[in-house]
C-alpha cells in the first residue's frame, strides 16, 4: 500500500436547483443550416490541402471560405482564411481573423508565415503580436493534489465514489485501476493479469448500484501490445465498486475493423452510453443487456469524447473533438451548440457536469492545452460563456479527463499520450514522468 497525501474527505456533489430526470432525454431534432457530415468536411479539408500544394490559391481559398461556413470556429479553418485574405489584399479582414484566434488564446505562429508577409510590417499587426504574447501566457489557478510515484502508470481517468469518498485512476500503461482512499492511500482495485482487459480509459460510477464502469481499448501504450492480436479491440466492463469483482464484460460491436470505446456517463435507469471515438458512433447499454445498441449512427461524429447528462431537461451533450459541444437530438442525430465568438470548443476530451447549465472540459486538442468552464444557456440552445480555468499548466503533458468532487474539478494533468509508436515502442525522445492530479477549487 502507498500513500499519496491526504485527501479532503468527499461529500455528496449538490446540484443546485436541479432534479434528476427519470431517465435522459432525446431533444426534438433542430435544423441546422451548417449541417455537414464529417466525411465531407474531410474531404473539403482534402480538396483545399491538395489546391494549396498544387499552387491553386485561388481553389484553396474558394474551398476554405466554404468549409468556414459549416466549421466556423476552428481554429486552423480561421488561420487558412486569414492567409486567403491577405493574398487576396485583403489586410484588414486578414488581421480581424488573426485577432479572434488571439482572443481565442490559440497558439499561431503567423511572423513566419510568407503568406501573411504583407500585414508584417503593419502597425495593428505588431499590436495584435503584443497581444499574442498575453494571451497565450500560462492562467494557473490549480493546485497539485497529489503524484503517484510510477513513471510509468500513465494515467487517464479520474472516478469519485460520492459513498466511500474514495477515487480511482485509471491507467493506460499498467492496464489497472488504483483505488485512493481519503486518507490518501493507494490500493490496487483491479487489474491485468488477473483480469483480461485493455488499456484502461474511462470510468464512470453508478454509487447508487454499487457499479463502476470503465471502457478499455487495446493501444500501443498498454505493457504487451502485440498489433496482430490487439489492433482494434475494445470493451466495455462493469465492476461491482466495493469488492472489484468483474459482473459485466460486453465487446464492441464487430463491424469494422478499428473500435476505442471512449468516454461514458451512467443514466437515471442504470443504462451506460459510451462513445467509439475512430467510428464515429455513440451506443446504449442497457440495464441487464449483453450487447451495445447503436444510437448515433457511424460516421455522424468525428470523434465522439466526453458525455453528460443535463440535470433537469435530461438533454445528452456530447463533445465532438473536432467540431465542438453538441447536442443529441431523438432521431440520432447531432447539433453543434453556437459558441462565443471568443471561444473554440473542439479538442475537448473530458466533459464533467458541474451544475445545472454548467461544465467544466478538458482540451487537449488545442494549443495550449487548458481547462475550461462553459456556461450553457438556460434553454440549452447554445454556449453563453467560456472561461479558462488552467491554460498551459507546466505539469500538462497531454491532460485528459476528471472529476468534479465536492465542489473541486480533479483531472489528469499528464497523461502522455503519444509517447508510445504502433509498435508499441517508446517514441524516441520521449521522457515519462510520474502521475499528477491537479486540482481545481470551483466556485
Amino acid at each position: 500500500m502507498q500513500c499519496v497525501g491526504t485527501l479532503v474527505a468527499c461529500a455528496v456533489i449538490l446540484l443546485t436547483g436541479c432534479g434528476i430526470s427519470s431517465e435522459p432525454v432525446l431533444s426534438e431534432a433542430v435544423p441546422d443550416p451548417t449541417a455537414v457530415s464529417p466525411g465531407e468536411l474531410l474531404e473539403r479539408y482534402q480538396q483545399a490541402d491538395t489546391a494549396y500544394e498544387s499552387g491553386e490559391v485561388a481553389r484553396f481559398c474558394e474551398l476554405t471560405a466554404a468549409l468556414t461556413e459549416a466549421w466556423p470556429d476552428h481554429p486552423r479553418l480561421i488561420y487558412n482564411l486569414a492567409r486567403c485574405r491577405a493574398l487576396e489584399g485583403d489586410n484588414d479582414a486578414a488581421l480581424d481573423l488573426l485577432d479572434r484566434l488571439i482572443t481565442m488564446r490559440i497558439a499561431i505562429d503567423p511572423t513566419e508565415d510568407e503568406d501573411l508577409r504583407s500585414l508584417h510590417e503593419l502597425p495593428r499587426f505588431t499590436t495584435l503580436m503584443g497581444r499574442y504574447a498575453t494571451a497565450i501566457a500560462a492562467t494557473v489557478v490549480s493546485e497539485v493534489a497529489f503524484r503517484l510515484d510510477d513513471p510509468e502508470f500513465v494515467p487517464e481517468d479520474v472516478a469519485w465514489d460520492p459513498v466511500s469518498g474514495d477515487l480511482f485512476i485509471s491507467s493506460i500503461r499498467k492496464r489497472k485501476i488504483v483505488r485512493i482512499d481519503d486518507q490518501g492511500c493507494q490500493t490496487p482495485f483491479v487489474g491485468f493479469p488477473e483480469i483480461d482487459m485493455f488499456a484502461a480509459l474511462s470510468m464512470a460510477v453508478d454509487s447508487d448500484r454499487r457499479r463502476l464502469w470503465l471502457t478499455t481499448a487495446a493501444t500501443p501504450g498498454m505493457i504487451g501490445f502485440r498489433a496482430e492480436e490487439h489492433e482494434g479491440r475494445s470493451e466495455l466492463l462493469g465492476f461491482d465498486i466495493d469488492s472489484g469483482e468483474l459482473v459485466v464484460r460486453v465487446a464492441a460491436p464487430a463491424e469494422g475493423d478499428q473500435h476505442e470505446l471512449n468516454d461514458l456517463v451512467v443514466d437515471a435507469d442504470g443504462a451506460v452510453l459510451v462513445g467509439d471515438a475512430p467510428v464515429g458512433a455513440i451506443y446504449r447499454l442497457s440495464p441487464g443487456a449483453e450487447t451495445l445498441e447503436t444510437i448515433v449512427a457511424p460516421g455522424s461524429m468525428f470523434s465522439p469524447q466526453g458525455i453528460v447528462i443535463l440535470p433537469d431537461g435530461g438533454q445528452i451533450l456530447i463533445a465532438d473533438y473536432s467540431r465542438g459541444l453538441c447536442l443529441l437530438g431523438s432521431d440520432g442525430g447531432v447539433r453543434i451548440l453556437k459558441s462565443p465568438p471568443d471561444a473554440w470548443l473542439g479538442g475537448i476530451d473530458g466533459l464533467s457536469l458541474k451544475g445545472r447549465c454548467e461544465l467544466i472540459a478538458v482540451q487537449n486538442g488545442v494549443t495550449p492545452n487548458r481547462v475550461v468552464r462553459i456556461r450553457l444557456t438556460e434553454e440549452v440552445d447554445g454556449v453563453e460563456a467560456v472561461d479558462v480555468l488552467d491554460l498551459a499548466h507546466p505539469e500538462h503533458d497531454q491532460p485528459t479527463l476528471g472529476e468534479v468532487v465536492s465542489g473541486d474539478f480533479l483531472y489528469v494533468a499528464n497523461s502522455l499520450w503519444g509517447a508510445w509508436d504502433r509498435e508499441g515502442n517508446l517514441v524516441e525522445g520521449r521522457k515519462l514522468s510520474p502521475p499528477v492530479i491537479l486540482r481545481i477549487e470551483l466556485d
